[in-house]
């Protein structure tokens, strides 16, 4: 199947079909009474572990101010991970490469699958136009 069905030079991937699935767990919670597309992917032994990091603001204010002490507006955390799942054409992400995970956001290949004991590391791209939804 393409890769992105508006943009077919981006390529081709497989689909995995199977009896079951893995749904988000949005979608989950509301499966029965949504009108929106879900967000699944299929449950084999193929499937990938991925490590999702987000980055935060340095500070916690907008704009620091005259007598601000600078320790205190320090943010205590600014790097956050979540582990997801992903589908086995993810094995085939190279360090660097861009891609977009439904509902998640676009994320940057930092280092790519290597042994199923070792998740995929993917760093969040912030857009500026939302919070951050790893959090």
């Amino acid at each position: 199947m393409p890769r992105h069905k508006k943009y077919e030079g981006v390529g081709e991937k497989a689909t995995t079909f199977t009896k079951k699935i893995w749904l988000d767990h949005e979608d989950a919670k509301s499966v029965k009474s949504t009108k929106l597309k879900l967000t699944w992917l299929p449950k084999t032994s193929e499937l990938v572990n991925l490590t999702l990091v987000g980055f935060d603001y340095l500070i916690t204010k907008k704009k620091l101010e005259e007598g601000d002490n600078f320790i205190n507006v320090l943010n205590p955390c600014t790097r956050f991970e979540s582990a997801a799942l992903g589908d086995s054409n993810m094995r085939n992400l190279k360090p660097g490469e861009v891609l977009q995970l439904e509902r998640k956001g676009y994320f940057i290949c930092d280092v790519p699958f290597t042994t199923l004991s070792k998740p995929i590391l993917l760093f969040a791209i912030p857009d500026g136009r939302q919070q951050a939804v790893l959090k």
